[in-house]
């Protein structure tokens, strides 16, 4: 869903005469040189001293070489603007420096009095010559921006032919400044003036919070490349409950708005004006859904089951159940069991109020286990344990030795087949086939090499471990060979006592 340029035809020229347009201002220049990179150039003078000029002041003085101490191309501290500087040797150079060209995407914001927000987005370069080693800035334009609570408008960048064709195009919604380009760019932006959001009628828009929770950035320090913040601003312009939705911490759902356009209607009314309006809940559940500081996510969860649970009391349970993740373990386990929420959540939380969303996770598992293993799963002590843990770890238990009894019962025809080609005595030794997989575990633990993981692919007929046993001690391990599956086997390997080698 894009959002729609909305602003009368009527105040459109007005609107667009506030902008700069095709050109920086001279306070725009000086920002946007802090978007690259301070360079700290010299050119080398008779006894040995130096000609120096800085890109950040764009001051040049002669000193000494003492004074930076360093060479071409290393990190010096500039003794007039006190900020570390790269510093180059102008003689390194050719005439034009192309090697030290530099272009970024950004966007210039500027609060009106009026309240209104006017965002400038294109393209600045900056570069350097033998007759400018303080730096040329250039702007490219790509798009404007007029923001008001309400109202929205959006022009484009057409350059036509040549330098006497450019223009501005109005344009119908409000698209990103910059688009992705293949795989080495996604679109970001460098941010300047973001705190004259401040000074504008976006002052509560807690878009800094927003960015700084879920980007981990302060659009406020020095200029740092962001995707979103037109988006984000466009869209609090239509929809200023957005504030309202961070304060309630509904990040995944200004993320569904800002990124994609979805508006999850079901669930939330951007229009609405109160907590109880946005949530499309009673007064009386819009408040219990604050004091128990339920998210987006919880929300989803309720109105999935509103017919079985009040506001209240999911908030409760999920609250015992250690937060959203471990209510849905808590909710499946119940269904299954078909036993009400309630006791379930409660027995969840006397287990411990540390790791609860953990603890729920575990009595699923083991309710899981228990109906495999046919327990009476309408025995309370059953299926409600006070010792959990221990139950669980029993189950688990049980299950393994059911799985491997079932495995070995399947592999009785197989190994039938593998006795009757590989079995036989001769020369004082013998070849015997496993029966199971504890026979190849064993073997590995008593011979101390690594056969015991291979005991499933023999099971399931991938490869094909044979032990050698000396005939007078069948029961003593021996060698363990290795053969290929194919109908032709082929040897592997063959191992002794610490996988000592034989031929």
């Amino acid at each position: 869903m894009a959002l729609r340029c909305n602003m009368p035809p009527e105040r459109r020229k007005e609107a667009f005469d506030r902008f700069y347009g095709w050109y920086l201002s001279a306070e725009e220049e000086e920002e946007a040189r802090e978007c690259f990179d301070p360079i700290l150039f010299y050119e080398s003078l008779p006894s040995g001293r130096r000609q120096y000029w800085c890109t950040v002041t764009r001051q040049s003085w002669e000193g000494s070489r003492r004074q930076d101490g360093g060479k071409h191309r290393t990190e010096v501290i500039c003794p007039v603007c006190n900020r570390p500087h790269e510093l180059l040797a102008v003689n390194k150079f050719g005439w034009d420096m192309k090697s030290l060209e530099r272009w970024t995407n950004a966007i210039f914001i500027h609060a009106e009095e009026d309240g209104a927000l006017l965002i400038d987005a294109g393209s600045l370069k900056r570069s350097f010559s033998h007759n400018d080693l303080f730096g040329v800035i250039e702007w490219s334009p790509r798009r404007l921006y007029y923001m008001k609570p309400g109202e929205l408008m959006a022009w484009k960048a057409d350059w036509g032919e040549g330098w006497d064709r450019r223009r501005w195009q109005e344009e119908s919604t409000v698209r990103k400044p910059f688009q992705p380009f293949f795989y080495d760019y996604d679109g970001s932006y460098l941010v300047i003036g973001a705190e004259q959001i401040e000074q504008s009628a976006f002052r509560y828009c807690r878009m800094r919070e927003y960015f700084r929770l879920g980007y981990e950035t302060d659009l406020y320090d020095v200029p740092r490349s962001q995707r979103y913040v037109v988006k984000y601003l466009a869209s609090y312009a239509m929809y200023p409950t957005i504030e309202m939705a961070e304060r309630l911490g509904f990040f995944s759902a200004i993320d569904d708005l800002i990124l994609t356009g979805k508006k999850n209607a079901r669930l939330l009314n951007w229009d609405g004006r109160t907590p109880a309006e946005f949530l499309r809940l009673s007064k009386a559940d819009a408040k219990a859904f604050m004091r128990w500081e339920m998210d987006f996510a919880d929300l989803t969860i309720w109105k999935s089951m509103a017919k079985e649970l009040n506001v209240s009391n999911f908030c409760e349970y999920t609250y015992m159940c250690g937060g959203t993740t471990g209510f849905g373990y808590a909710k499946e386990g119940a269904d299954k069991l078909g036993v009400n929420i309630k006791s379930v959540a409660r027995y969840i939380n006397r287990l411990g109020e540390d790791h609860r969303a953990e603890n729920a996770r575990t009595w699923l598992d083991y309710i899981k286990m228990a109906e495999r293993l046919g327990y009476d799963l309408t025995e309370q002590t059953v299926i409600l344990p006070k010792d959990l843990h221990a139950r669980h770890d029993a189950a688990v238990k049980l299950t393994e030795y059911r799985q491997r009894q079932a495995e070995d019962e399947a592999y009785q025809n197989y190994y039938k087949k593998l006795c009757k080609k590989f079995a036989f005595t001769y020369g004082g030794l013998s070849v015997v086939v496993p029966e199971g997989s504890a026979d190849i575990i064993r073997e590995g633990k008593t011979l101390h090499h690594c056969v015991g993981g291979y005991a499933e692919r023999h099971m399931s007929g991938k490869t094909v471990i044979l032990f050698i046993r000396k005939e007078r001690t069948p029961g003593r391990s021996f060698l363990t060979v290795e053969l290929s599956a194919d109908r032709k086997p082929a040897l592997r390997q063959i191992h002794g006592y610490r996988n000592e080698r034989y031929n």
